[in-house]
């Protein structure tokens, strides 16, 4: 049987950590976080300490281990020295992560991103789609609560974009082609 809550614990934590430089764990205690650094590369970086804010610009490239993440824009919000609210916007947002354990690759796209870090929830926007092995997932919003652990996708307002979800069934084996998910 496939475990959509494992995959979106998979995702929230590596997209997450991935985007966002400093970013409290959201996944259970068992998944362990990546400890290399992250290398971000754009064509203009500004940041603003008064107001708590990181703004990357023109072809934003973040790298961490075997997670990468493209973007034409990403923002970083703080207060206090502690991060809140993180946006990446382009046409599209993509991301990347290789060799999971026990787990097929992630990979997600949508044209923005919003992770609100107080609530622990990561919400995709417009033209969105998730793919974990042959399992894609897509719609117009797609949003993953770490806290509640429920994953909510909508159609798009005008309706003429319907939420989508593609599981293959079982091999004659009896084992899934779905990947394992802890």
């Amino acid at each position: 049987m496939y475990n959509s809550r494992g995959m979106f614990s998979i995702l929230s934590i590596v997209l997450i950590q991935a985007m966002l430089l400093a970013i409290p764990a959201v996944a259970p205690a068992e998944t362990k976080l990546p400890a290399e650094p992250i290398n971000i590369e754009a064509d203009n970086a500004k940041i603003i300490e008064k107001e708590g804010k990181s703004v990357y610009s023109g072809n934003v490239v973040l790298l961490q281990g075997t997670t990468r993440v493209t973007a034409d824009k990403i923002t970083v919000l703080s207060r206090e020295g502690k991060l809140y609210h993180i946006t990446a916007e382009g046409k599209p947002v993509t991301y990347h992560q290789a060799n999971q354990p026990k787990a097929a690759d992630i990979s997600a796209e949508a044209e923005k991103v919003d992770y609100f870090a107080l609530e622990q929830r990561i919400v995709l926007l417009n033209n969105a789609k998730l793919t974990q092995g042959q399992t894609v997932f897509s719609g117009n919003r797609i949003e993953y609560n770490a806290n509640t652990e429920v994953v909510t996708a909508n159609q798009s307002e005008s309706g003429k974009k319907r939420v989508q979800v593609i599981i293959h069934p079982e091999k004659k084996s009896g084992k899934s082609e779905l990947p394992s998910l802890p």
